[in-house]
């Protein structure tokens, strides 16, 4: 049975299927949560307000058409029942009528569209429990009413006393247990938590002064109220100088006086919770802040050391963060950390808990676990943090280095481990490399030894092979030319996804050499399909950050053009938006080398980074590839198309041609035509195909 507190979550849909389909989803993720749910199940708003005017929901997650009530008119009567209450709204359309970021401090925190993905219901769970726990620490500021959910009362005669109490509970339903002695009080506190106890002077079992005393020892921060007889308001005042914190004199006008203490020690509890919430948390993402992360892990490597455990720790920096906030302003910045803090929050097993440990550097704490799984995990949390985060901006991807440290190979203490993870993932923004393990003080790991291997093994064996993606001009329906994508077969004859491989070159050098080996696969196609379709303008292959700054990108370009005698007009070399923001004298010096030549570069998925088109002006580039989930967004409503048009009239004036990525509907085709769009590609168009000919036009 889970130890975790647990909290009531109320679903409201008139769709049983949908009913069903997120109770399972949510016993999949539960495990990752820190907080035990129990969840019940309206059919109707009708309903879901029955339940809420005799149940107190942490959560409530409701469709947003249903039968009667819409699911913000639900919310906004809730919110005004309970304050502390987070909640979910769901919809079936991807930008419904609603507002698309849900304002920082509303009780509204996230909005999922069906059929929601596991993580998206991790991440919208997680920020739910942390504003659930935000207002009940900030209680403090909303009012004088009681908000304890457990009080002990001691006390022979403490009938009155209990009934008083649970009739002055008026944010919600409150347990009171009532006990006659004191041995049966202190068993209770033992196995229960309260948030406050009453307990009379002079019980059967403890004469005097000494309840207070020993439940002062068992239970040192819990709220103590001493209840005694009129003739014993001497012991009673006495009984605050032994750490009581209040007293009730028993029949005269104890109404009132319960009245005056309760709304005495909730306004004291809440401000304790409130210092201890601020002293903890970070106060922008909802997570352990720095000095908490230290006391857990602390506790952690303690209990891990007792049972011969691997504990790792992984530290995570956001790539050039800073310049977020330079050129997209702090609220866009802070909108990424939340995010971040969230999904974070939102990990499962293996790892534990997390923590913003810096402006932009976070760490997290992964336990138990082998060595030899800490870089698989780290790659887990780097996918998990590649994800696009939706802000006021639009879309971006936030690029980490991360570095990991394993206890006790790389240290005994927090402090030393923490440390480690810290000097592992230094390490790896230096390098440009993604992932850093530091298996000890003195080796390091950078990803799986054995299928590096395997890949310097494939480029020897001529294993891999060029997929080409055709790109049509819309203005004439002819194809121009395609875009290089690397695959590779392997042993078994199997295609193996550039993502299950590429990540893993791109922690050394084999990138490098793989790379220069498309640039000139690529531009010997080029020429072959110029020999017999005189048409095709172009080919367009990608550089990946480690190979963009290797000191051999010019020399394998150079060679590739060289041996092929292609025009170097016709080769676009596609880069990141993330490289250009580094803005280095190394990058200025490549680009403009390769302007000089003649040779085209384009930025690929525009929009999922960092940059502006304003930005990018600075620098030689010709063409911006809008990413596909713009494209995507134009069959689903909302602000999609004026976007998009936005975009491609901003880059028409900046003198950029326009590719739109990921067509797959005939509408987005005439949208993007009648905007003006220069070229398009996306699986409508044409499928990557290694055995691609240039023999359609759009019109065919």
């Amino acid at each position: 049975m889970s130890n975790k507190p647990a909290l009531n979550i109320l679903f409201v849909d008139d769709d049983s299927a949908i009913a069903t389909a997120f109770s399972h989803s949510l016993q999949t993720i539960e495990a990752s949560l820190d907080s035990a749910l129990k969840l019940d199940i309206a059919e109707s708003a009708e309903e879901a307000l029955e339940r809420l005017e005799t149940t107190r929901y942490a959560i409530v997650i409701s469709d947003q058409r249903m039968r009667g009530e819409s699911g913000l008119a639900l919310i906004e009567r809730h919110r005004k029942m309970d304050k502390t209450a987070a909640h979910i709204l769901i919809s079936g359309l991807l930008h419904p009528d609603l507002p698309e970021d849900p304002a920082e401090g509303t009780s509204l925190v996230a909005l999922l569209c069906k059929p929601w993905r596991r993580h998206q219901l991790q991440l919208a769970m997680a920020k739910a429990i942390a504003f659930h726990r935000r207002q009940v620490a900030k209680l403090a500021e909303s009012g004088p009413d009681n908000d304890f959910a457990a009080a002990l009362v001691i006390d022979p005669q403490g009938s009155a006393i209990a009934a008083q109490v649970a009739q002055r509970a008026q944010n919600g339903p409150m347990r009171i247990d009532h006990v006659l002695l004191l041995e049966e009080g202190l068993k209770l506190l033992a196995k229960r938590t309260y948030h406050m106890i009453f307990v009379a002077l002079d019980l059967p079992d403890g004469p005097e002064l000494e309840p207070v005393t020993r439940l002062r020892q068992a239970a040192p921060d819990t709220p103590l109220v001493v209840v005694a007889a009129p003739n014993r308001r001497r012991q009673a005042m006495e009984s605050l100088t032994l750490g009581a914190d209040d007293y009730i004199l028993r029949d005269l006008d104890s109404n009132s006086a319960l009245h005056r203490t309760l709304r005495h020690l909730t306004q004291r509890q809440r401000s304790r919770q409130r210092v201890g919430y601020l002293t903890s948390h970070d106060q922008l993402t909802g997570i352990w802040n720095r000095p908490s992360f230290l006391g857990h892990l602390t506790s952690t490597l303690a209990n891990a050391g007792d049972n011969a455990q691997t504990v790792a720790v992984f530290s995570v920096d956001l790539d050039q963060f800073k310049k977020v906030n330079e050129e997209l302003g702090q609220e866009v910045g802070d909108q990424v950390l939340r995010t971040i803090g969230g999904r974070l929050a939102a990990l499962s097993e293996p790892f534990r808990f997390a923590a913003r440990t810096g402006g932009d550097q976070f760490a997290v704490v992964a336990r138990p676990v082998r060595s030899a799984e800490v870089a698989k995990l780290a790659n887990e949390l780097r996918l998990t943090l590649a994800e696009p985060i939706h802000t006021s901006s639009g879309e971006l991807v936030a690029p980490t280095h991360i570095g990991a440290a394993t206890y006790p190979a790389a240290g005994r203490t927090a402090d030393e481990i923490l440390g480690a993870a810290d000097v592992a993932m230094s390490e790896a923004a230096q390098n440009n490399e993604s992932v850093v393990v530091l298996l000890d003080k003195r080796r390091r790991q950078t990803g799986d030894a054995r299928l590096e291997t395997e890949l310097r093994e494939a480029l020897e064996k001529g294993e891999f092979l060029l997929y080409y993606q055709p790109q049509f001009d819309l203005r004439t329906g002819d194809p121009v030319g395609a875009e290089a994508l690397l695959r590779w077969r392997d042993k078994s004859g199997e295609i193996v996804p550039p993502g299950q491989f590429v990540p893993v070159m791109e922690r050394g050098d084999l990138i490098v050499d793989v790379g220069a080996w498309v640039i000139q696969r690529a531009c010997q196609q080029l020429v072959e399909w110029q020999r017999d379709f005189p048409g095709i303008l172009r080919i367009a292959a990608n550089l990946s950050a480690r190979q963009f700054e290797h000191p051999g990108l010019l020399h394998a370009v150079e060679h590739a053009l060289e041996q092929t005698s292609i025009d170097p007009a016709s080769l676009e070399l596609e880069i990141t938006e993330g490289l250009l923001l580094k803005d280095t004298e190394h990058t200025q010096s490549i680009l403009s080398t390769l302007r000089a030549w003649g040779v085209r570069i384009a930025i690929d998925d525009f929009g999922t980074g960092y940059s502006s088109l304003a930005y990018l002006h600075r620098f030689p580039v010709d063409t911006i590839k809008v990413d596909r989930s713009f494209i995507q967004a134009l069959d689903m409503g909302g602000n999609g198309a004026a976007l998009v048009s936005a975009i491609i009239g901003l880059a028409h004036k900046l003198e950029f041609e326009i590719v739109a990525e990921g067509v797959e509907t005939a509408e987005q085709l005439q949208f993007l035509k009648n905007e003006g769009a220069d070229l398009a590609q996306g699986f409508l168009l044409g499928r990557p195909s290694p055995d691609w000919t240039p023999s359609l036009s759009l019109s065919t």
